[in-house]
């Protein structure tokens, strides 16, 4: 990353608190809380523009960050940007977003719809009003592949305030794939063109998630 980004952006590095302070390196630090789930909200105390959280599978840190996309725009309209690796990823994960959230009856007053690769969030309507067509002001978020991103630099999000990244980190081991050439030039090439600094866009946060596998990554 270029030397004016890295000290003009502000990072912070969090892992679960089952994780031993001990293990952690300088300008990292651990959740400290009684529940055995990641807290969204206790990490944005932090006001950091970009979040790295790496825990368990069972963290609950996808989960979270979708709850907190969901909230944002259901209180402040604001939108999210989902995105994966490759295209591949986010074809097979983008499907199912809304379920685990269905699921755990997390908004019982809202229905939800995945098309493409829009995420759509309304008011629940009734059964004489099922055929209501969804609209763009239904879309809470977006699903962004990070491969093909550099494409997308002349589209506007005027109102995403979130980019979720998740899975940012592979697994050597098992893993037939292969960080981009230049991932982490990409990745802020895809939060210049959401964010667009400088102008007045509102404020912009990352969240890179990722399961516990490895230090070395990009």
């Amino acid at each position: 990353i270029e030397p004016w980004r890295r000290a003009t952006w502000n990072w912070w590095v969090g892992y679960p608190s089952y994780n031993s302070p001990e293990s952690l390196t300088k300008g990292q630090s651990t959740m400290t809380n009684d529940s055995k789930y990641w807290d969204i909200d206790r990490t944005l105390t932090h006001n950091a523009l970009f979040y790295v959280i790496v825990g368990n599978r069972s963290a609950g840190k996808s989960y979270g960050c979708k709850k907190k996309g969901i909230n944002n725009f259901i209180k402040k309209h604001e939108q999210f940007i989902y995105t994966r690796r490759y295209e591949k990823d986010l074809k097979d994960s983008l499907p199912t977003f809304f379920n685990d959230i269905v699921k755990n009856n997390e908004f019982p007053d809202y229905e939800f719809k995945v098309d493409g690769t829009k995420l759509y969030c309304r008011l629940r309507v009734d059964e004489d009003n099922k055929k209501v067509a969804w609209t763009d002001d239904d879309i809470c978020g977006y699903g962004v592949i990070l491969s093909t991103a550099d494409n997308k630099k002349s589209i506007a999000y005027p109102s995403v305030t979130m980019i979720i990244y998740d899975e940012f980190m592979l697994d050597s081991e098992s893993s037939m794939q292969r960080y981009l050439k230049n991932e982490p030039r990409t990745l802020m090439n895809l939060y210049e063109t959401v964010a667009r600094p400088g102008t007045e866009h509102p404020r912009c946060t990352m969240f890179m998630l990722s399961n516990s596998i490895s230090v070395n990554n990009p």
